[in-house]
């Protein structure tokens, strides 16, 4: 085997950054040839050492793994809702709506440079993963009917727009094991 200058072993921390490594997808382009599928082997070995394999789903070429909720703060009537997602199909894929029994209004939401926005729809393109996370898009719901508390669970519907909609189950988690 030979050693190659850029791999991910040598580099120095100054050149990861400057290749931009701050996130799992990009840390596999020293590779281009077997990139997309060790990012999508990665993501499903992570499904399954984290437990969350009991707790994931398929639409199509559409992965969708542990879905989870903090619980809301006191007083609030608003949670965010996070998990992963993999298209591994060979088209982009989008994301274009939400809906639970649980809250009256479940939307796209981004927090970006202290800027709140609403996207319409989630963008997933092939073979990369993308997870709804509190520093980039994920899902919000609000004008909750019941009070979540950690250990509960409640149904949400994703809508894939031509790809179809999934009913996922989001658990209630405290952010501590995430």
């Amino acid at each position: 085997m030979t050693r190659r200058e850029d791999s991910p072993i040598e580099a120095q921390p100054s050149q990861r950054r400057e290749r931009g490594w701050s996130n799992a997808a990009s840390a596999f382009e020293p590779w281009p040839r077997i990139g997309r599928s060790l990012a999508s082997g990665v993501f499903l070995a992570v499904f399954a050492a984290s437990g969350a394999s009991a707790h994931s789903y398929k639409l199509g070429q559409i992965s969708i793994g542990h879905v989870w909720s903090p619980p809301p703060a006191e007083g609030d009537d608003g949670v965010p809702v996070y998990g992963a997602l993999l298209n591994q199909g060979t088209a982009e894929a989008q994301l274009t709506g939400a809906e639970s029994s649980v809250a009256e209004t479940v939307r796209f939401r981004v927090d970006a440079d202290g800027a709140e926005r609403w996207p319409s729809r989630i963008t997933l393109s092939p073979g990369k993963p993308l997870g709804l996370a509190p520093w980039r898009e994920h899902i919000w719901i609000s004008g909750l009917k019941k009070p979540l508390r950690p250990g509960d669970t409640f149904q949400l519907r994703l809508d894939f727009g031509e790809k179809g909609k999934i009913d996922t189950m989001v658990i209630v988690e405290d952010e501590a094991g995430h």
